[in-house]
């Protein structure tokens, strides 16, 4: 409740309200407050109830809990403050708990934008379940939320997410290509490609797009397509070793072995690690009579990764 609706409730008590429904009020809290008029109140200490006041009657359930008038009410205007008090305890309490929501809110929201697999997936679910969340965000969180499955490898939940992303905002372009991603990771490259275009369409300067969409007509050994979206992927992201060693892959696939050891010694100097660039580098090699070359090669990079072979 804002600061601005419970000035409305004093103003639309003094016209319009008879008697104040209070819910929830405080519980386990004895508290005794004097107004002006030297009306005494108590916070009662009762279980959890609803508590009615107004400035000549007290009822209240016997489990209630709220506020209670503990000396005799003054008529009129003393009544009128020791009602427009009541209101200002209850609005009070209304105004914690609403912040606590917000706190709670909050946190998740942080988890759920945050790296940790676990926890971005526990925030994502607790706003997605508070069903407060407008569409918008929603296409946030859900988006959140799939890349955290995709990451974890389950791709189908994540694709379900990503649908729902979709389906809340139709111009996410990352969404489209998240999706893509996921099914491509499934084997489903048309899908994917069809992904990857609509990504496109909406932001055409996405170059994990283009390389993604490059590596998916590669899966179909359709390679021109994939040497053009990767050589534009290359183009909007000149420091991606990734993207190189796909394109050399493409490039030792059409036997242009010179051009894809190229692309191979561009990523490794990006990345000195990159056990897909040594890997590629070393078939290339060995289809150029280098064997002892590629040889090395090819043990360099199961060195680093062990499965480089199963890309």
């Amino acid at each position: 409740m804002s600061l601005a609706r419970v000035s409305r409730i004093f103003h639309l008590y003094e016209i319009l309200i008879p008697s104040l429904h209070i819910p929830y009020a405080l519980s386990a809290t004895i508290s005794r407050l004097t107004d002006s008029f030297h009306t005494k109140y108590e916070i009662g200490g009762y279980d959890r109830g609803d508590a009615y006041t107004d400035g000549d009657y007290d009822a209240r359930n016997p489990s209630a809990s709220g506020l209670r008038v503990t000396s005799p009410r003054p008529k009129t205007r003393a009544g009128m403050h020791g009602r427009a008090l009541a209101v200002f305890l209850a609005a009070g309490t209304l105004l914690a708990g609403g912040a606590r929501a917000q706190s709670v809110r909050d946190q998740n929201l942080a988890l759920c934008k945050g790296d940790d697999v676990g926890r971005k997936m526990f925030g994502c679910t607790a706003l997605i379940e508070s069903g407060q969340e407008t569409p918008e965000t929603l296409a946030i969180v859900f988006l959140n939320r799939g890349n955290a499955l995709a990451k974890n490898g389950q791709f189908d939940i994540a694709i379900r997410d990503y649908d729902q992303a979709i389906k809340d905002n139709p111009q996410s372009a990352e969404a489209f290509w998240r999706r893509g991603f996921a099914l491509e990771q499934k084997g489903e490259f048309d899908r994917a490609i069809a992904d990857y275009d609509n990504a496109l369409k909406l932001d055409p300067n996405n170059a994990n797009a283009f390389a993604d969409r490059g590596h998916a007509h590669s899966h179909k050994k359709e390679f021109d397509p994939a040497i053009e979206d990767l050589t534009q992927a290359i183009r909007l992201h000149a420091n991606d070793a990734r993207t190189y060693g796909l394109r050399a892959n493409a490039y030792r696939e059409k036997a242009q072995y010179d051009l894809a050891i190229q692309d191979c010694e561009q990523a490794i100097k990006l990345d000195p690690d990159d056990a897909y660039a040594y890997y590629v580098r070393g078939l290339a090699r060995q289809k150029r009579g280098d064997k002892s070359g590629g040889k090395a090669d090819i043990a360099k990079a199961k060195l680093l990764d062990p499965k480089v072979d199963q890309e």
